[in-house]
């Protein structure tokens, strides 16, 4: 707990106590929450870079991101439009009689072993 809240706990205990204390901040009470907050003010603000340094990288990360997935959106549409030609293809071909197919038959080769057609 810092000091400040210390003190305004300490100011409201004498009260519950019955005992009349003043209940507005002291010049004390007031310098000393200014000092805390013109040290944290200066310490965020000499910090500060860093806020912009994640903005930048992250507008880099988003705009490389971006590019990726244009990439990939059009290698994608490559993609599709071969496997379009493809199906095309076999769907022509697959309306054309096949020949019959033979199993393979062992044949006996010069070498004297056998061997496939």
């Amino acid at each position: 707990m810092n000091d400040v809240m210390r003190k305004q706990g300490v100011m409201w205990k004498q009260r519950e106590k019955g005992m009349d204390a003043e209940l507005t901040p002291s010049w004390e009470t007031y310098a000393e929450a200014m000092n805390k907050f013109t040290q944290s003010a200066k310490a965020f603000m000499e910090h500060l870079y860093l806020l912009t340094e994640a903005r930048q990288a992250y507008e880099e990360a988003m705009a490389a991101g971006a590019a990726m997935r244009s990439t990939l959106d059009s290698g994608d549409k490559v993609l599709r439009t071969v496997r379009a030609q493809l199906a095309e293809v076999v769907n022509k071909h697959s309306d054309e009689p096949t020949l019959p197919r033979r199993k393979p038959q062992l044949q006996n080769g010069s070498s004297g072993g056998n061997a496939f057609p």
